[in-house]
């Protein structure tokens, strides 16, 4: 057994003189074979040999357990550097003295560099030898220096209490000084809520916080539906506030010039892509401690990837509105897209560096049919073929997949039966956050290696094949055909819509009725605003379907019918110039890729609509001729060139028939392109009589009239001022 020392005290005098402990622990009798003992009124007082040499005075204080087996590690191993702010050591591995000692092996070393550390308790593990350096200021409530382990003060150290095991050193050299009081000051918190969301969903955590004497801000940007990229300029600012002391952190309201220290994020939702682009792209991870993002988009959401996939989440219901008016208005939406620029950008360089990242998420792996979308999310995964295949996983909390959560480099915590809106009002989830706040350096339950994975086979990746819509008035009916080829292993019909009663009918091409628990369906879904049938080995052949209007009003309902196939054909709709986010008077290279496996289809027919932002279409034959844009005929790239004449989004469908293996087959494919209206292009007329570049009233004659005051537009056209 291994013998303990312990020291505690309530003050310590500054080295190099005397160091002063009151109330020592009767059983430290090793202390009187090397140090002289003097008693004095306030307590006993350590006065240490002072060792003077010619060219350099060294003082040491030495404090340790000694043991007949106590031994110095004279070889050292790894260095591991420690800087809160990454301004001595930008290359450095940790922000944090604990996290960077439970990293390392006996025999490294671990050096604090100059900064402001507040950890709760510093554990240097056995064999372990740890240097804080000048100009470092540690403050702990526990500091433990295990066997063999060695602590040399160079800078300053508050501790109120000290724990020595056998063999356990603290050195004071030159500058170093040990202060037993407790200074320790909590980590303050920076939580960010996502989407149309506000302070409100952290109510429950702040009282948590508060109980802790956490100090927190909220970070209040609602309504949270506009660019992420402004969000976290914003956020940016805000930090500034609370650095200079324009704004303060809860708990923290008698610090007048502010707190200069790191700080720690809790984010939600869209909230992560706003506090990543923040730390990683505006170099805000100087001052970030630990990241916990919980339910976070933190590679987008395979939820926004293109109104074809909006109906397979969740019944949207109360948001489903709120959806396509983010759609329509601007770039949030857009931005969450599991392939979006954004979600490119952040994934292009990784986590920032010396932060400590984890993740929270909810899953359904009990197949729980009362969660969230009868218990599935959708989900993107990359395939074996490097194509981007979407599905529905119980890996999710009905609205983000795991899949798009998880994070190389951050730990990771699941919690089951939770969705989406749920893990940050969880009792758990809050105890969980508070023990990381509280203990930073603790492990999670998985890391991205580790963590429930999906089985593509089980998967079944669905494609487009058809779509429509429209809408329906009172007694109407829409009737519609679609071919299902051999190829298809399962297939997903469904139709959604705004809040009415519809009914849908499928007819197989046999003249077989598809009815609910009946096989070949697999699963049936109805409620107030989506309809889905799943079947199984769909039956080869042309099917039918017809949408009835059962209750809707009398300005019609507006409906949108969708086929999906599991099939290895597939069309995929991208752009040449690999982005979805454009500037008014560009051109975008539309590009259909037509595949079956990793073989091109040549010969197919594929056409374009593009639905403008003022709701007119366009229609365009994309080619596979090696012109139009294409850049090698019969590759089974099918382009065109279009021009975006107009700031807003795009919605692109593309759709093909063709045949393959001799068999017909016909696919579709979904895109939206967000397009700004930049500084150098503007509304010509508008120009002229002052209307500015952000003034989307020049996308109408009428509202441009009608904002001037006068009938003087006759045309209005975008050009570039520059010209």
């Amino acid at each position: 057994m291994l013998k303990r020392s312990m020291i505690h005290g309530s003050y310590v005098y500054s080295y190099p003189e005397t160091l002063a402990v009151s109330g020592f622990q009767k059983n430290l009798k090793n202390f009187a074979q090397h140090l002289r003992i003097m008693k004095l009124k306030r307590g006993l007082i350590l006065s240490l040999v002072t060792f003077s040499f010619i060219a350099l005075q060294v003082i040491v204080i030495f404090i340790s357990a000694f043991g007949s087996q106590s031994q110095v590690l004279t070889e050292r191993g790894k260095t591991w550097h420690v800087d809160d702010d990454l301004k001595d050591w930008s290359n450095t591995d940790f922000k944090l003295i604990q996290c960077a000692v439970n990293a390392s092996s006996p025999s490294d070393t671990i050096i604090v560099h100059a900064g402001s550390y507040n950890e709760v308790e510093i554990i240097i593990l056995p064999g372990r030898e740890v240097i804080v350096d000048n100009g470092a200021v540690v403050k702990t409530k526990h500091l433990l220096v295990c066997q063999n382990a060695s602590l040399i003060i160079r800078g300053t150290f508050y501790t109120p209490v000290i724990n020595l095991e056998e063999g356990g050193r603290i050195s004071l050299e030159e500058g170093g000084v040990i202060h037993l009081r407790d200074e320790f000051n909590p980590i303050p918190v920076l939580l960010v809520h996502g989407w149309r969301g506000s302070c409100e969903i952290w109510s429950d955590l702040e009282k948590e916080l508060s109980n802790d004497h956490i100090p927190y801000y909220c970070f209040d940007y609602s309504p949270a539906n506009g660019d992420i990229r402004q969000y976290a300029n914003a956020l940016a600012e805000t930090i500034r506030d609370l650095r200079e002391g324009r704004k303060k952190f809860v708990g923290l309201e008698d610090l007048d010039k502010g707190y200069k220290g790191n700080f720690n994020i809790v984010c939600h939702s869209m909230g992560a892509l706003v506090t990543r682009y923040y730390m990683e792209k505006l170099d805000g991870y100087r001052y970030v401690s630990q990241w916990i993002g919980v339910a976070p988009v933190t590679h987008g959401s395979a939820f926004a990837d293109e109104e074809s996939i909006l109906w397979l989440a969740w019944p949207l219901r109360f948001f489903f509105n709120m959806v396509i008016k983010d759609l329509r208005e601007n770039g949030s939406i857009v931005q969450m897209r599991t392939d979006s620029d954004l979600v490119k950008e952040l994934d292009k360089d990784g986590v920032a560096p010396g932060i400590k990242y984890r993740i929270i998420v909810g899953v359904n792996q009990n197949h729980d049919t009362s969660f969230a979308n009868r218990g599935k999310t959708p989900v993107m995964v990359i395939d074996s073929r490097g194509k981007r295949c979407h599905g529905l996983t119980f890996l999710g909390d009905g609205l983000v997949a795991l899949e798009q959560s998880k994070l190389r480099g951050a730990g990771i915590d699941i919690f089951e039966g939770l969705n989406h809106n749920e893990l940050p009002r969880n009792t758990s989830v809050i105890g969980k956050i508070i023990n990381y706040l509280t203990h930073p350096c603790l492990e999670s339950d998985y890391t991205y290696d580790t963590c429930p994975k999906d089985d593509l086979r089980e998967l079944h990746c669905y494609v487009p094949g058809n779509g429509n819509e429209g809408i329906l008035y009172k007694n109407g009916k829409w009737r519609t055909t679609f071919n299902v080829d051999s190829s298809v292993s399962k297939t997903v019909v469904g139709v959604t819509y705004h809040g009415s009663d519809l009914d849908l009918t499928l007819v197989s091409p046999s003249g077989a009725v598809m009815r609910d628990g009946v096989y070949p369906v697999v699963e049936y879904f109805k409620d107030d605003n989506t309809i889905r049938y799943i079947i199984d080995s769909p039956e080869p052949g042309i099917w039918s379907a017809s949408i009835k209007a059962i209750d809707v009003p009398e300005e019609g309902e507006p409906y949108t019918f969708m086929v999906l196939h599991s099939s290895p054909i597939r069309l995929d709709l991208t752009t040449k110039e690999n982005r979805h986010t454009y500037n008014v008077g560009e051109r975008v290279t539309i590009v259909a890729g037509l595949t079956k496996g990793d073989v091109p289809i040549t010969g197919a027919t594929v056409r374009a609509g593009i639905r403008r932002p003022n709701g007119l279409i366009d229609r365009l034959v994309l080619y596979d001729d090696g012109s139009h844009g294409d850049a090698l005929a019969n590759d089974g790239n099918y382009t065109n060139v279009y021009p975006l004449s107009m700031p807003g989004d795009y919605d692109i469908t593309a759709s093909a028939s063709g045949t393959a293996d001799r068999e017909a087959f016909e696919r579709a494919g979904f895109m939206s392109l967000w397009v700004d209206l930049t500084a150098t292009y503007g509304c010509y007329l508008g120009a002229y009589l002052g209307c500015g570049p952000d003034d989307l009233s020049c996308e109408s004659i009428q509202e441009f009239n009608q904002k001037i005051g006068k009938n003087h537009a006759i045309f209005i056209r975008y050009v570039n001022i520059k010209e």
